[in-house]
């Protein structure tokens, strides 16, 4: 394990725990994520390369995606050949030093 950790509001984790739109497939994939996050709150990853590092069918990593773009939870940054960007929104999810999470949260509000 790394030494460095992501933070999740907790308001944000209960409601989650709650919202029927998100289910085990989607939860892999998120943490999954979460795991692989950088310090930016992004991953650079195609959805097939995800869904082989968790044994999931790239259909299945595509819906689950579509469900946390939809949802607001992730945001997909942009594409480079199969490779894509997914940011987390910050005001759910973070990694990095709690000195850099209102900055972090500008730039999300910003490029939207």
């Amino acid at each position: 394990m790394s030494g460095s950790f992501s933070m999740m509001n907790p308001s944000f984790a209960e409601e989650l725990s709650k919202d029927k739109r998100f289910g085990g497939g989607e939860f892999r994939v998120f943490y999954f994520l979460i795991g692989k996050m950088d310090l930016s709150g992004s991953v650079q990853m195609s959805q097939g390369d995800i869904g082989k590092e968790i044994n999931m069918k790239q259909s299945a990593v595509c819906r689950a995606m579509k469900v946390w773009v939809e949802s607001g939870v992730i945001r997909a940054a942009g594409k480079r050949g199969q490779t894509a960007t997914y940011t987390f929104n910050p005001y759910f999810v973070f990694r990095g030093n709690s000195s850099n999470v209102a900055q972090i949260q500008r730039k999300w509000d910003d490029d939207q």
